[in-house]
């Protein structure tokens, strides 16, 4: 026995067809203000991890910045050593200050 569509299968139960038309200009001011919100996230979350930053000489710390990138809004830290303060060493434990940072901020 042939199988129906969907399509055929649906019209047979009397649905209606429909087809979705995006509008454009309501998706273009909805990305503009999801890039204000996370925009306003990653300052909170990089001042966050500014202040949980362990500081010897400060370079740490300091490469604590946002970048906009065309897909997302990244909270970054580019110290050469970063990655050994956030999930430590054999010797050292990790201190984390930037996932203690996005544990910690709260956006309402």
């Amino acid at each position: 026995m042939a199988r129906r569509s969907h399509k055929s299968a649906n019209r047979a139960r009397g649905y209606a067809e429909s087809r979705f038309v995006p509008n454009e200009e309501g998706l273009r001011l909805f990305d503009v203000e999801v890039q204000g919100v996370a925009s306003v996230a990653a300052e909170l979350i990089a001042a966050a991890a500014r202040a949980n930053a362990p500081v010897r000489t400060g370079a740490y710390r300091d490469s604590i910045h946002i970048e906009n990138r065309e897909d997302a809004v990244y909270v970054v830290a580019d110290a050469p050593y970063a990655i050994w303060i956030e999930v430590g060493t054999a010797d050292t434990p990790a201190f984390a200050p930037l996932r203690r940072a996005v544990a910690q901020t709260r956006i309402d």
